[in-house]
C-alpha cells in the first residue's frame, strides 16, 4: 500500500513536471512562429506523456484500494473560478450527506458525525488539460466503498436523474440535509448553466457514469424545491370566534393567550349549529404545517373541526 501511493506522489510530480515543460512550449510557438510546426511535434508528445501519466495515476489509485472519479463541468462558456469552487464543494457535501444518512436512522440525520465526513472524503488526484474538472479518489479503505460509499453514489446519480416520484421517495429516507445540500448543487450549475459528467470507476474495466445536463439541473433543481415535509397537530383551543364567511367557507378565531387563527372550517359546522358572532367557545383545530427541506420556510393552515360552546364560570363544554 505504502509504495503505491509513493508511486502515486511521483507520478504527480512528474505530471507537474510535463504540465510545466507544455506550458513552455506552447509559449515558445507563440514567439517563434516560424518555428511553429517543430515545436508543435514537442507539443505533441508532451501531451501523449500527460496521459499516460493520468492513466497511471488511476491504475495505482485502484490497486491501492481507492476508486477514482472523474468530474467535469461540461456545456458552458465562460466559467467563472468561484463557481467552479462552489461546484466542488457543494458535490462533496452532497456526496457526505448522502453517504451518512444512509448509514443512519431517520431521528440522527439532522448532523453529520465527523467519522462519515472522513470516510467520504474525496481526494484530489490531478486537473483535465483542455477541460475543466479534475480527477479524484475516495478513501483508501475499499471496505467502506464496497458498500456504504458505493450505495451513497448509486443515491446520487438517481437522484440526479429521478423524476418527482423517485425524488421524493429518497427525500423521506435521507431527510433535509442531504436534500438541502444536493439543492444547493443543482443551483450552482443553474446559476452557471452547465452540465456535469460524472464517471466513477471501481475496477480497472468497471465504471458508473452520469451526465446531468445543464436543462436536467434546472428540472432537478424544480423538483426539490417541491419537496415538502407535511405535518399535522391536532388541539382544543379557547377563546373567542370573531368572524366567519358562510360563502368562503372560512373563519377567524382568537385564543386566550391572544394567538389569532384563520382558516377553512367544515361546511357542517356552519349547518348544525346556530352561530352568533362573536361567541366564546372552545374550538378543535388541525394545524397543517408544511415545510420545505430546502428553505426551512413553513406555510401553515388551520382547519376548524368542531366548535364547542363554553361556561366560562364552570368550564363545562356544550356541544
Amino acid at each position: 500500500m505504502e509504495s503505491n501511493m509513493n508511486a502515486i506522489d511521483s507520478c504527480k510530480r512528474s505530471l507537474a513536471n510535463v504540465d510545466a515543460r507544455i506550458s513552455d512550449v506552447r509559449q515558445a510557438i507563440n514567439k517563434n512562429p516560424e518555428e511553429a510546426w517543430k515545436l508543435e511535434l514537442s507539443l505533441s508528445s508532451l501531451q501523449s506523456q500527460r496521459k499516460l501519466l493520468e492513466k497511471e495515476i488511476d491504475e495505482l489509485s485502484l490497486q491501492a484500494g481507492r476508486e477514482v472519479c472523474s468530474y467535469r463541468i461540461v456545456d458552458t462558456d465562460a466559467l467563472p473560478i468561484a463557481s467552479l469552487g462552489e461546484s466542488l464543494v457543494s458535490f462533496q457535501e452532497v456526496f457526505t450527506t448522502i453517504y451518512s444518512a444512509a448509514k443512519q436512522d431517520s431521528e440522527k440525520r439532522t448532523r453529520v458525525p465527523h467519522a462519515h465526513v472522513a470516510e467520504s472524503k474525496l481526494l484530489f488526484n490531478y486537473s483535465f488539460a483542455g477541460s475543466v474538472g479534475i480527477a479524484m479518489a475516495s478513501p483508501s479503505d475499499p471496505q467502506f466503498f464496497e458498500s456504504d460509499l458505493r450505495h451513497a453514489v448509486d443515491i446520487l446519480f438517481e437522484l440526479a436523474s429521478g423524476d418527482d416520484e423517485q425524488v421524493h421517495a429518497h427525500a423521506e429516507k435521507l431527510g433535509k440535509v442531504s436534500i438541502r445540500k444536493l439543492y444547493n448543487w443543482a443551483k450552482v450549475h443553474v446559476d452557471i448553466n452547465s452540465g456535469i459528467e460524472i464517471i466513477w470507476r471501481t475496477g480497472a474495466d468497471s465504471f458508473i457514469q452520469s451526465l446531468i445536463s445543464k436543462e436536467a439541473f434546472r428540472d432537478l433543481e424544480l423538483r426539490l424545491f417541491k419537496v415538502t415535509d407535511i405535518i399535522e397537530d391536532r388541539r382544543m383551543l379557547s377563546g373567542e370566534l370573531v368572524g366567519a364567511d358562510v360563502k368562503n367557507n372560512t373563519f377567524h378565531f382568537v385564543a386566550d393567550d391572544g394567538l389569532e387563527i384563520r382558516g377553512k372550517y367544515s361546511k357542517a359546522n356552519s349547518e348544525d349549529q346556530h352561530i352568533e358572532l362573536p361567541m366564546n367557545c372552545i374550538v378543535e383545530v388541525l394545524k397543517h404545517t408544511e415545510l420545505r427541506y430546502t428553505t426551512d420556510d413553513e406555510v401553515i393552515r388551520y382547519e376548524l373541526l368542531r366548535i364547542m360552546l363554553a361556561d366560562r364560570k364552570t368550564g363545562d363544554e356544550t356541544q
